[in-house]
């Protein structure tokens, strides 16, 4: 049963990544990520609500292989957007690795593994988690994964769900996402 949902994983990744190559030059696919997780992730007296955002660290590694060994371009959401800006030509198999929430893992996990490939991500934090919660990146790793070239951005400022309203008034709301995401 492992074996399988890895192979599935594994294949509908590809899947995507074929599909994608079809697609017009102007394209750039984005991998977005969470949480990064030795335990088996569908652990149902362990399972939490980040759970199911997880991956495996030797699923990702498989993953990163993959984009290396067939040619892929990494870059980072500043770089997609210097290539807008500029018009320059974007490259072929261009994709964009994204991380969100600042999980302690992303450093633990995914920057080795990144770093290994030669490649970059943008991570997005969110305000309240940070600095140094329990599970939460600390300033000092922010800033080593920043002198080496990854990007960070903001992915909100408590990581509420923005979609649900409940019982404000429409000018309750506006001011609401102001303060989340301005």
């Amino acid at each position: 049963m492992k074996i399988t949902k890895i192979i599935l994983l594994v294949f509908i990744f590809v899947l995507e990544l074929f599909i994608a190559s079809f697609a017009d030059d102007k394209i750039v696919n984005v991998l977005c990520y969470h949480r990064f997780k030795l335990r088996k992730i569908t652990d149902k007296e362990k399972k939490k609500w980040g759970d199911i955002y997880a991956i495996k660290p030797e699923q990702f590694d498989e993953q990163m292989n993959f984009l290396k060994e067939n040619g892929y371009n990494v870059i980072t959401m500043k770089d997609y957007i210097d290539y807008m800006y500029e018009k320059k030509e974007i490259p072929e198999k261009t994709v964009i690795i994204t991380i969100d929430d600042g999980y302690s893992s992303i450093y633990e996990y995914a920057y080795p593994i990144l770093k290994k490939y030669g490649f970059k991500a943008t991570i997005n934090l969110y305000q309240d988690f940070l600095p140094g919660g329990k599970n939460a990146l600390t300033v000092q790793q922010i800033k080593e994964m920043y002198e080496n070239g990854f990007e960070f951005g903001c992915h909100s400022k408590s990581h509420p769900i923005l979609t649900k309203k409940e019982k404000m008034t429409d000018e309750e709301y506006i001011r609401f996402l102001e303060k989340e995401i301005i």
